[in-house]
């Protein structure tokens, strides 16, 4: 884990929570080898919604280390990636679902 008690980090987390002043955050992945034109990732890198306040360390650490999770390794593998993965996260208000929990929309033809 990171060492995310350090004064800078805590004062970034400071700013986005007066910025987005709300109960729940969700915090996502993103890194560098998402969405090319060949590889999606799609479900490789954690994601962690309904995050309190006091939960919101953990859950940043959680997202940056999930570039070596299981999914990633194997996924990497299984598609002959050599890429170094870099990742950052967003930070973003949670908003509780309310129509799609059941009823997912889909975009494109899945494969």
């Amino acid at each position: 884990p990171h060492d995310l008690n350090e004064a800078w980090f805590l004062n970034y987390v400071n700013e986005i929570k007066k910025i987005l002043n709300c109960d729940k955050y969700i915090v996502r992945s993103s890194a560098n080898v998402e969405d090319s034109s060949n590889l999606s990732w799609a479900g490789c890198f954690d994601s962690i919604p309904n995050v309190s306040e006091e939960e919101l360390n953990d859950a940043i650490n959680t997202c940056v280390d999930s570039k070596n999770n299981r999914r990633v390794k194997e996924y990497m593998k299984l598609h002959n990636v050599c890429s170094e993965v870099k990742i950052s996260v967003i930070i973003q208000e949670y908003i509780e679902e309310k129509v799609a929990e059941d009823n997912p929309c889909l975009t494109g033809k899945p494969s």
